[in-house]
């Protein structure tokens, strides 16, 4: 059991270090533009689904309550938090509609959208990133 866990944290950390290796430039234009956004007064919208969705929603609350790095609070919304809005959406429309939905009432040119997605085809997600 042990091997198999060191196995997995290896494995883990393997693919970690290379997504960052080969997207760093990536990860930091976005940071920087999501930095400018934020300073001219934007939000972050974050969205997924499942498991996604709860890391979209850490993500909110690491803006809105900034403990580890003891910053500012910034602002930030879950789309996928409100299961009541979902659901109308989904029932009264089509569920690859909920978070574009949500971003053509909520959202401004200012702001700055993200969607998580595991396979990264997750339709609802790369629709409202297209609209976005």
């Amino acid at each position: 059991m042990k091997e198999s866990i060191a196995k997995k944290v290896r494995e883990s950390h393997d693919v970690a270090a290379r997504f960052f290796d080969e997207n760093a430039t990536r990860l930091e234009a976005c940071v920087r533009a999501l930095a400018a956004r934020m300073h001219d007064g934007g939000r972050l919208y974050t969205m997924g689904n499942g498991g996604s969705a709860c890391d979209a929603a850490h993500v909110a609350v690491e803006f809105l309550h900034p403990v580890v790095e003891k910053r500012r609070a910034l602002p930030a919304i879950p789309l996928g938090a409100d299961t009541a809005l979902l659901t109308a959406i989904g029932n009264d429309l089509d569920y690859g509609d909920v978070f574009q939905r949500q971003l053509d009432v909520l959202a401004t040119p200012r702001d700055a959208v993200l969607g998580i997605s595991t396979s990264g085809a997750s339709a609802n997600v790369v629709r409202a990133l297209k609209h976005a």
